[in-house]
């Protein structure tokens, strides 16, 4: 009797596949900022073909799409939580979307990680928020001491809708302003509009009086905007931030696009060449900041999760993030501070 069971164990018997598991991804899919949002999500699944290929605990990320829209956001957080069990989160894209989200993702003791959210208020949001991405206020500072010292008067256009954008524009009145610069105009506009006509009139009023032109707004907005100041004849220097630097900005806009200055992180393949590599071979296209990040992020995540702690102990997954410094991803070298 003894035989015949071990020999129907020996035939009959599978072990039971290690449970998958499950990451959330809350991304502007769509909408205004969607192709920053197809930006971040390439190159997530990149990462995850490359985790899972030396795995034999699988990683699932489930996307939701926050269309830039901050309830469009929490939505898909209730779903990822409370329908998938969800206790990790990257996201959200837009800022305004991971401010919505963030009290809730801090009650609730979830790990949220934007790659894409810029507004300095998420610093101050919880223990269980972090940020792999640059902060508003520094990177328009940055722009504007360095080019109101060449632009002494400028005008601003930027949208009043996102968060980023209104503190970025507070950022580089301020600094403008302390380097001896002036700023003839501030023009608030709504994201996602498709005709600006009317707001670029009032620079075309004053165009005389202005040295160059700042745009605050998401890589949609900013392509309709420089068309416009073209249609309209406003020919003037143009300062812009990191959203420009996208591929399809490049590809619409074309000669258009030259001469434009923005402020970016500094990453390039000498950071990871075989992620540049892989990301090239597979979409076609360079990966921008959005992309490295977002990368980074969840092989970081991955990499506490497989040597460190439970999926499902947010406060263990807390804590080693908190330990990440200098990690040498795609991006460059992330570390995470206190805030």
């Amino acid at each position: 009797v003894l035989v015949v069971i071990v020999v129907l164990i020996a035939v009959f018997y599978k072990p039971a596949s290690k449970e998958t598991i499950k990451i959330g991804a809350i991304l502007p899919l769509t909408g205004k900022a969607s192709n920053l949002g197809e930006d971040m999500r390439q190159a997530i699944n990149l990462a995850l073909e490359e985790i899972n290929r030396q795995r034999d605990r699988k990683i699932e990320v489930i996307y939701e799409d926050e269309k830039c829209d901050p309830k469009e956001a929490v939505s898909g957080y209730k779903n990822l939580v409370s329908i998938h069990g969800v206790k990790i989160i990257i996201g959200a894209g837009c800022s305004s979307a991971t401010l919505a989200i963030a009290p809730l993702a801090e009650q609730d003791k979830v790990i949220l990680i934007t790659t894409g959210s810029a507004a300095p208020a998420i610093s101050e949001s919880g223990d269980y928020i972090f940020r792999n991405h640059g902060i508003a206020d520094f990177e328009y500072r940055r722009l504007s001491k360095e080019f109101s010292k060449k632009y002494k008067t400028v005008a601003i256009l930027y949208d009043s809708t996102n968060d980023v954008f209104v503190v970025g524009r507070e950022a580089f009145v301020d600094e403008w302003q302390k380097e001896g610069g002036e700023v003839k105009l501030v023009i608030p506009i709504q994201g996602g509009s498709l005709d600006y006509k009317t707001e670029l009139v009032k620079i075309k009023g004053i165009q005389k009086d202005i040295n160059a032109i700042s745009l605050m707004g998401i890589t949609k907005d900013q392509i309709i905007l420089i068309k416009q100041l073209q249609e309209l004849g406003i020919q003037k220097p143009i300062l812009s931030d990191k959203s420009v630097n996208s591929s399809d900005f490049i590809k619409v806009l074309g000669d258009l696009a030259n001469g434009i200055v923005f402020t970016d992180i500094d990453f390039g393949p000498h950071n990871n060449p075989q992620f540049w590599q892989n990301y090239r071979d597979k979409f076609n296209e360079e990966p921008n900041v959005f992309a490295a990040q977002s990368y980074d992020t969840l092989k970081i995540l991955v990499g506490i999760i497989s040597k460190k702690c439970s999926p499902k102990d947010t406060e263990c997954i807390k804590d080693e993030l908190y330990k990440v410094k200098n990690y040498p991803g795609a991006a460059g070298n992330t570390t995470f501070d206190e805030k």
